[in-house]
């Protein structure tokens, strides 16, 4: 990564977010000695070396944007200044992301968001040049043997699914698919303990 702001800044704020449990090193040791992420993807860091190599070590970074300034981090790639900028300056702006992962191997960013307007899934892939996007794409999860990226994708379709489902069929919500909501975000406090539906559900407008 080519950070913006100086690499002595962004070591700095790396170390800031991944102190307040808002960043993840994933595919480092300490991340798999964690006992409630481990007992999601049940494999250690010698186990996938032992299957893959060593490449895919510390070559990924796990964000949530609660009340961090995670945004500051990953803004460091030049092309995500331009959305950060219209994202937060923006009232009407309704695709704030949830989280963003940083793959320190192809010097890509990948945000997932769900729009506040009747619950839409959004997932969008920066790089440095802004060139090949497709390609960064399709590469991005070639490392990611234990699907962090699909699992958190996964639970956000779900919400982002249930949002919608409030927003144009409420009648036909019933209490287990509630229920199932609820679940999704208790499986990403598993990851990031201080994740909450409240920062989605405060923002949604449901028409």
């Amino acid at each position: 990564m080519e950070p913006a702001g100086g690499t002595t800044k962004v070591n700095r704020l790396i170390k800031d977010l991944q102190a307040d449990g808002s960043l993840l090193n994933f595919y480092s040791e300490s991340v798999f000695d964690n006992p409630k992420i481990n007992e999601i993807f049940d494999t250690s860091i010698d186990e996938l070396k032992q299957e893959h190599g060593d490449q895919f070590q510390n070559h990924l970074l796990v964000g949530c944007f609660h009340s961090s300034q995670l945004n500051l981090l990953i803004n460091s790639f030049k092309p995500c200044q331009e959305y950060f900028k219209y994202c937060y300056q923006n009232d009407y702006y309704d695709t704030r992301p949830c989280f963003g992962f940083i793959n320190l191997l192809n010097q890509s960013v990948c945000l997932m968001s769900i729009g506040n307007r009747k619950g839409h899934f959004y997932e969008e892939y920066f790089n440095i040049s802004m060139k090949n996007l497709d390609n960064v794409k399709e590469e991005f999860e070639d490392y990611d043997y234990v699907g962090i990226v699909d699992t958190i994708r996964e639970s956000l379709v779900s919400i982002a699914d249930h949002m919608n489902n409030m927003s144009y069929y409420y009648d036909d919500v019933t209490d287990e698919d509630s229920e199932e909501y609820y679940l999704q975000e208790k499986d990403l406090q598993r990851i990031f303990p201080n994740f909450e539906l409240g920062w989605i559900q405060e923002t949604f407008k449901p028409f």
